[in-house]
């Protein structure tokens, strides 16, 4: 999305990422958390917005995603909910909220890298799971054969991006049963290739006028080259997304997964949690 800083919107002050509201007021109208091009513009930083959403079930994996965020200097999200309960949650934890996949994490500031290719007008992730590059290229589009995966993607608002984001919405309107993931590949698959020059990387996609781009499994890490390969450990490179796939035990296995990287951000109360017993090895 582009466009430039505006006042907040009624009811809305504008507040760091963090700062709680005052105990002594009341929550705002509904209407103040509807998604404006006002609200986006509180929020855009050099034109771009980060999103991600859930419901109250995943509150834990929204605060771990906008910790991660914010940690890395990232102040330009927004958070979708999907019920009101989480809504009003965020809103009095200080999250940037508006109504309505959060099981993924940020592990690095992403925008640097997403700005290399400002002619991609869709950079998707993939369920890859073997190296198509050894260093931070995208990955190799002829050699990818997973299929591409939505939790992780950019889109810039070019003229290819918008007809392909307006027919995705219309075939997941008219095909409620279709999963949003196969239209996305089913859509942007119907052509792929040529490369659109010999050194971005990209494919020309969808009808051929769309810039595509896949984001390296090495670094924007699905589950299986993060947890079982540990990929980026083995090509000694710095990852900048875990989305938690090729998993098991649902939402209880992301937790565990994210845990044993590192990565959940569990509050205090977690560690010391009464009847608790908590063994420090000393060295």
């Amino acid at each position: 999305m582009t466009g430039t800083r505006s006042a907040p919107a009624s009811g809305y002050r504008l507040r760091p990422i963090w700062e709680v509201p005052p105990q002594n007021s009341k929550t705002p109208p509904l209407k103040s958390f509807r998604l404006t091009k006002e609200l986006v513009e509180q929020r855009i930083k050099d034109n771009v917005i980060i999103v991600t959403f859930g419901n109250f079930a995943f509150m834990d994996f929204i605060l771990t995603w906008v910790k991660h965020s914010t940690d890395l200097g990232i102040s330009n999200l927004l958070v979708g909910a999907m019920d009101t309960k989480l809504m009003n949650a965020l809103y009095w934890k200080g999250i940037p909220v508006f109504d309505m996949d959060s099981h993924m994490s940020t592990a690095d500031n992403p925008f640097p890298y997403l700005a290399r290719y400002p002619d991609a007008d869709v950079l998707t992730s993939s369920d890859q799971v073997v190296a198509t590059v050894t260093d931070d290229r995208l990955d190799i589009w002829q050699q990818v054969r997973a299929p591409y995966n939505i939790g992780i993607f950019r889109w810039r608002p070019t003229e290819p991006a918008k007809k392909l984001a307006k027919e995705r919405k219309d075939m997941l309107l008219a095909h409620e049963k279709i999963w949003d993931q196969i239209g996305f590949n089913n859509l942007v698959l119907r052509q792929l290739g040529p490369s659109v020059d010999g050194d971005s990387g990209l494919a020309c996609a969808s009808d051929g006028n769309l810039k595509l781009g896949i984001s390296p499994a090495s670094i924007f890490c699905n589950g299986h080259t993060f947890s079982v390969q540990a990929m980026p450990q083995q090509l000694r490179m710095e990852p900048y997304a875990v989305h938690t796939t090729f998993r098991y035990a649902g939402t209880e296995g992301n937790r565990h997964r994210l845990r044993g990287g590192r990565f959940f951000f569990d509050p205090p109360e977690y560690y010391d949690a009464p009847g608790n017993v908590l063994l420090r090895l000393l060295p």
